[in-house]
């Protein structure tokens, strides 16, 4: 399978996290399903937003499921999901593509870069931490009960302070 190297995701105008940030409570990294999930679950109780996961990736296998699929509007190298602000921020979206440890496709790579270049906010992201400091380093507004982690908070560190 074709990829992208990492040092040619380093510096884009899109956030790209280093593959061995997410790591679990056991020290492993995490399946891409198990990051997903917890983005989807998660992120809406910190920060106010809806998430829609894009199955473009999803399985299909026989070569009419492809078509219709095509036909429907599958598109090779979106981003996994969708992030629509509600409440205070409103009007505000972000696309995030979610990894594990697996590189980037040639497909994701031009569709995050053409996302960017036409000022969307996007990028890979291997945990939710990282997404959550994102969001907040981007101005969206945070649910000030609800403490953001560690590896959010370094996130954000790096992003305001250069």
């Amino acid at each position: 399978m074709k990829h992208v190297p990492i040092s040619e995701c380093r510096g884009r105008r899109w956030h790209f996290d280093e593959p061995n940030v997410a790591k679990d409570a056991y020290g492993r990294r995490p399946s891409e399903i198990a990051i997903q999930a917890s983005i989807v679950k998660g992120l809406p109780l910190v920060i106010p937003c809806t998430v829609t996961a894009v199955p473009n990736g999803t399985y299909t296998p026989s070569y009419a499921a492809k078509a219709r699929a095509k036909r429907e509007g599958v598109a090779t190298g979106y981003p996994d999901c969708i992030i629509d602000g509600i409440g205070p921020n409103a009007g505000k979206v972000c696309r995030a593509e979610i990894k594990c440890g697996s590189h980037v496709s040639p497909e994701q790579f031009h569709r995050l870069n053409l996302l960017a270049e036409n000022g969307h906010l996007c990028g890979v992201f291997r945990s939710l931490d990282t997404l959550i400091g994102f969001l907040v380093a981007h101005g969206w507004h945070s649910n000030e009960a609800v403490p953001i982690g560690a590896v959010a908070n370094r996130v954000l560190g790096r992003m305001l302070i250069g």
